[in-house]
């Protein structure tokens, strides 16, 4: 059976329909309630004998656009609480749903993806020590946009934001098969950045930390965000793993000041934390690294959000960095 497109012709940001209904029932969202607040259409799963979709619930591209900036400028940035992520990822799965159930171009299809990635990347990070938030949903939702966004613009030649290109091969770090895609790409999709993400991404596979851990911070804020989240608690413990063999001595031991110096960690307060995690022994701001004392079956590496990364994202204009990309 052929898949049929629908021709979007809603357009408000929820359909009439839909809010007549959720008015009736009570089920408006706290913020679709209140001064300036508008309701934006639900995602629904699909389900058998649910009636199918009119080209009158469908919004189309230019009402998508007009959604994802207000949901950014009007909800997200003014409470970065869990239960507003919630409301917001939700609607952007409808945004995406919309989308997908009409026949659009590349060059409509990316503008609206991209800055649905970027929302998801920084949600990586600064949901991920929040309780009750579900990482490996957010990630799931992360890779899907993701390939969709790079398979349209293989598809139809058209040219995705560099930092697009950079967050798919550093969410799958030293992982091959991105790297080798990534390696294939014309000469024109090949920006400085993605470059610059290849080698590091090139470096952890071949297992070098010091040389991962100089180059984050010469990343845009919102890579390194996500790079910090995903990798840094597995980077620390395999640091922490191969000099317990390089430097196993009974008598030696190394300044945590060398581990800072890296940056493997901030101060020594957060050195000390992970050495003792692992079951390392701290002599006067020193590591005494032996390869038996090593706590081999610790396998949930720690992870605390690194201040420079907050510092910058608190400063950064969200709805700017999600749809423009712009770092601060």
């Amino acid at each position: 059976m052929e898949e049929t497109f629908i021709i979007g012709k809603c357009e408000d940001m929820c359909p009439m329909k839909e809010v007549k209904l959720r008015e009736r029932e009570k089920l408006l969202h706290r913020l679709e309630m209140g001064p300036n607040l508008l309701p934006v259409k639900e995602f629904q799963r699909s389900a058998a004998g649910k009636q199918q979709d009119s080209s009158m619930t469908i919004r189309p591209p230019d009402i998508l656009q007009q959604t994802i900036t207000y949901l950014f400028n009007n909800i997200l940035s003014s409470d970065g609480s869990l239960d507003t992520y919630n409301f917001v990822e939700n609607r952007l799965r409808s945004v995406r749903q919309d989308l997908f159930k009409q026949q659009c171009s590349g060059h409509i299809v990316l503008p609206i993806l991209e800055p649905i990635i970027r929302f998801y990347a920084w949600a990586t990070y600064w949901y991920s020590e929040t309780p009750g938030f579900q990482s490996y949903l957010n990630d799931i939702q992360l890779l899907e946009c993701l390939k969709a966004c790079l398979r349209v613009a293989d598809e139809s030649n058209e040219m995705p934001s560099s930092d697009i290109e950079a967050l798919y091969l550093l969410m799958n770090l030293g992982n091959i098969h991105p790297l080798l895609r990534s390696f294939s790409l014309p000469k024109k999709r090949r920006s400085p950045l993605l470059l610059k993400s290849e080698k590091l991404s090139l470096d952890w596979h071949m297992g070098n930390y010091v040389r991962v851990c100089g180059k984050i911070k010469e990343l845009p804020v919102l890579l390194a965000a996500l790079i910090s989240a995903k990798h840094f608690p597995t980077i620390r413990r395999h640091a922490l793993s191969t000099m317990a063999v390089a430097y196993n001595s009974r008598t030696l031991v190394v300044p945590l000041s060398l581990l800072i110096s890296i940056g493997l960690f901030e101060d020594e307060k957060e050195a000390e934390e992970h050495c003792h995690y692992y079951g390392l022994q701290i002599r006067e701001s020193s590591i005494s690294f032996q390869r038996a004392s090593f706590n081999h079956s610790i396998k949930e590496a720690l992870f605390k959000r690194p201040e420079w990364i907050s510092c910058k994202l608190h400063l950064a204009l969200l709805p700017d960095l999600f749809l423009n990309g712009n770092d601060c």
